[in-house]
């Protein structure tokens, strides 16, 4: 059996002339002592030499020297001689190198990334580290990008995905594509390298699942067919937005169609954000529209408040289809509703939101093509073009090829219009402006020289605005910028004139 004793053999101590006791450790084995190590106390740092012992526990001649050479160490020494000079120098010469080598490991040794203890399930590729930390940061401007969450509670309606960039491969390449073209977007350049290179790789990866026949069951990969597409329609791609459209199409049905959208109303707020961008940039129907859907109004006629400030305006005489009149009157009351929520401090409910404007979304996008009546069509129109302002990126806007066209051409000043139809007038141009025309084209420009008559003051403005549809918190700050813009041009036009 082995044991370990630690003792202090005071005869050494004394043939060492220290106060200093030197202490060793013993083995026992099989009753034979053992010298293992011994370490002065002052150092205690560990010298190892092992030395046999006989059978009365005395160490062999050969040994006892080397015993008494390492009680010496140290000892006997004469300062001043050649030797000690010599140890000495080289001793200062070895503390010095040991300085130098600590301090240049120092200096060299860059600070670890804050991304390098994190697991990762793709590469992050050229220059994409700042784009994860705005992805990771995106909740606290997400704002910028969803202005109705300023308004509208919708966190109900947002899936739990901020953890799937970390396991799930394809999404994790998604969610940077999303992140850095938006970035891209922001700043009015082209897609940059780092865009293209996690497009490569989202693409690569999605095409891999895919093969998999049971795919369409993962939720991760019905959100990463979301971003393709979204983003294939915000930067115009047709054939990648009608590829992914469809290939979406098949994947909502072989899990359930509408019933399974209802149950899952964060991906039907999705979808419905989806299908305005495709409808309003490449035309056509609603691809996720419910076939059963109701025409009935969603709200009841009655007054929400009768103590509210900003009095609707009623356009009941201004439509000829009632369908239309019903659709934009659910879209006023909602409004309403969000307004006077904002005004207490508090947030719409999302999943009332997310019904009412489902519905009056659809139904507009159904009547577009359908209305006999030019200021009908230009009414829903600028109705949709409202829709967009509630996701639009802020300096940037998404050229809604098919809506801009559409407005361009149905915009025209009405002759002798009663008060409420110049509301509506002026109303249409802004929501044109701030949506999807440039606030500074000639045209438009020259329609609010017409409306304004004169100049009109920008609280009188906004009260007129107000009285259709317009929610505070979001177009006030659009609208103004686009009054001051239109205004200053109409100014330079009219001094133009009058230099001529």
């Amino acid at each position: 059996m082995y044991r370990v004793y630690p003792c202090i053999l005071s005869s050494i101590e004394e043939s060492r002339g220290t106060s200093s006791p030197l202490f060793f450790t013993l083995g026992m084995v099989d009753d034979r002592i053992t010298l293992l190590s011994y370490m002065n106390s002052q150092d205690m740092s560990a010298k190892f030499d092992f030395v046999t012992v006989g059978d009365f526990g005395k160490p062999k001649p050969e040994h006892r020297r080397l015993i008494r050479s390492r009680c010496m160490q140290g000892k006997n020494k004469r300062g001043g001689s050649r030797r000690s000079l010599q140890q000495e120098r080289k001793a200062a010469k070895k503390q010095v190198e040991e300085l130098q080598t600590h301090a240049l490991s120092r200096t060299l040794r860059a600070c670890p990334s804050d991304l390098a203890l994190v697991q990762l399930p793709g590469e992050l590729g050229l220059d994409s580290d700042e784009i994860l930390f705005k992805y990771l940061t995106y909740g606290a401007i997400r704002n910028l990008v969803n202005p109705i969450e300023v308004c509208v509670n919708v966190d109900p309606l947002k899936p739990h995905f901020f953890a799937w960039p970390f396991y799930e491969t394809t999404f994790f390449h998604a969610a940077l594509l999303t992140t850095s073209a938006t970035n891209d977007y922001l700043l009015k350049r082209p897609l940059s390298k780092t865009t293209y290179f996690h497009l490569q790789r989202t693409l690569y990866f999605l095409n891999r699942k895919l093969s998999n026949e049971r795919a369409y069951l993962e939720d991760p990969l019905v959100y990463v067919i979301v971003i393709l597409t979204l983003m294939a329609a915000t930067f115009g791609d047709t054939a990648a937005a009608t590829t992914h459209m469809d290939g979406l199409l098949q994947i909502i049905h072989l899990r359930g169609g509408m019933e399974y959208l209802r149950e899952h109303p964060g991906l039907h707020y999705k979808l419905d954000r989806l299908d305005l961008s495709w409808c309003l940039g490449f035309g056509g129907m609603p691809r996720f529209a419910d076939q059963n859907m109701s025409w009935d109004p969603m709200f009841s006629r009655q007054a929400i408040s009768s103590n509210q400030v900003i009095d609707v305006q009623n356009v009941d005489s201004y439509f000829v289809d009632s369908r239309l009149r019903e659709v934009f009157q659910d879209a006023q009351q909602l409004v309403r509703l969000i307004n006077e929520h904002f005004s207490k401090n508090t947030k719409f409910h999302g999943e009332t939101f997310q019904n009412t404007i489902s519905s009056v979304q659809t139904r507009l996008l159904i009547l577009k093509d359908m209305l006999s009546s030019s200021l009908d069509e230009c009414i829903c129109l600028a109705t949709l073009a409202f829709m967009t302002t509630t996701f639009q990126i802020p300096d940037r806007k998404v050229p809604y090829r098919d809506l801009r066209k559409r407005l361009r051409k149905l915009h025209r000043p009405i002759p002798r219009a009663t008060a409420g139809l110049q509301d509506l007038q002026l109303w249409v141009l802004f929501l044109s402006a701030i949506s999807v025309l440039d606030d500074d084209e000639v045209w438009l420009v020259e329609r609010w020289g017409i409306v304004a008559n004169g100049g009109m003051e920008w609280d009188n403005v906004r009260r007129r605005l107000q009285s259709v549809l317009w929610i505070d918190c979001i177009h006030d700050k659009l609208g103004r910028e686009a009054y001051f813009k239109m205004t200053s041009r109409v100014q330079i036009s009219v001094v133009g004139e009058a230099v001529r």
